[in-house]
């Protein structure tokens, strides 16, 4: 199962997007950094995409005391992000908020583990809702809090038996 986020996507009179709207996934992002008591956060984004995902929590200072570093992750031929990181790691960064595809995910963690971004003493957030297809095995051991929001239980009987008939129908 993975989802895919594209506003911008006509579609068919009867298709069923199941993606939550921007606006209401950019509240829950904000309502589970207010939850965490996160008083300073950095954002590591991929794309303006991002930014309308993230607009509720960028937009999140102007009401309370919360500081914001937004840094822009570059995911071009020979580009790595080891100097964007090395200054988030520098400026003191804790808490930080990832959003990026689900394939570049594990990536940009290793890149944080190798410059001391991935400890006991740092939480991520990851916005991407495929963020359980991404294998973590690689940082159980480090301490680091890496957090997700996940829409569907899949191991509910109800969502198991929808899964089934969808596959049901494909195959037809």
């Amino acid at each position: 199962q993975e989802t895919q986020w594209d506003y911008t996507t006509k579609r068919e009179l009867r298709s069923i997007n199941l993606h939550p709207c921007p606006l209401l996934i950019s509240k829950a992002y904000k309502a589970m950094v207010e939850s965490f008591g996160w008083k300073s956060l950095t954002i590591l984004y991929q794309d303006n995409h991002s930014l309308l995902r993230l607009q509720e929590l960028i937009k999140s200072p102007l009401q309370s005391n919360t500081k914001i570093l937004l840094r822009k992750l570059s995911f071009g031929e020979g580009e790595d992000n080891n100097k964007v990181l090395l200054e988030v790691k520098q400026l003191g960064a804790i808490h930080i908020v990832l959003d990026c595809d689900q394939d570049k995910i594990r990536g940009v963690l290793s890149k944080a583990q190798e410059v001391g971004l991935v400890t006991a003493y740092h939480s991520f957030l990851v916005t991407n809702l495929d963020m359980h297809l991404v294998n973590l095995d690689v940082f159980k051991d480090s301490g680091v809090n890496i957090t997700s929001l996940r829409l569907v239980d899949p191991t509910l009987p109800k969502m198991i038996d929808a899964v089934r008939g969808w596959e049901e129908v494909k195959t037809e």
